[in-house]
């Protein structure tokens, strides 16, 4: 059974061990372009508590993670392509996603990764990625030309 594409985009991203308002600083800014460009998104950071002024445990229990995977997948799949917010800095979780997309569904991965972009970095994702973008505004804009 096909699943009914739903979102524009994925929103993508390391988020354990990083402060909790920088994620949701950084996503915000995300969704305030995707809002400005008429795009659709899927934030998987949107309900899972959270805390502004803690680190995001890289630890959580495993009935919880299991029930993140599982959430996250079903959303992803929804999706029209992956944009990966912390391009320049892979997770795993952003790995498994941004596969699942190229492997499974053959959608667009659109990476935000400075670094990469200036040629300060080269990895893996530098070759395989559909595109590579310096700022989040310039990946949402491509993605909106992409999808017309």
């Amino acid at each position: 059974m096909k699943t009914k594409l739903k979102y524009n985009c994925y929103l993508a991203g390391a988020m354990h061990k990083r402060l909790g308002r920088d994620v949701l600083a950084e996503r915000e800014h995300a969704k305030v372009i995707c809002k400005q460009l008429g795009l659709t998104y899927y934030d998987p950071a949107e309900d899972e508590l959270i805390k502004p002024h803690l680190v995001i445990d890289a630890k959580p229990n495993i009935r919880l993670m299991r029930r993140y995977v599982a959430k996250d997948f079903k959303n992803l799949d929804k999706c029209s392509a992956i944009v990966v917010l912390t391009g320049d800095n892979s997770s795993s979780g952003t790995l498994w996603e941004a596969a699942r997309m190229h492997f499974i569904h053959g959608r667009p991965i659109i990476l935000v990764a400075p670094r990469m972009y200036d040629r300060q970095l080269t990895n893996f994702s530098t070759v395989l990625a559909t595109k590579i973008c310096a700022t989040q505004l310039s990946a949402f804009r491509y993605l909106k030309r992409r999808l017309k």
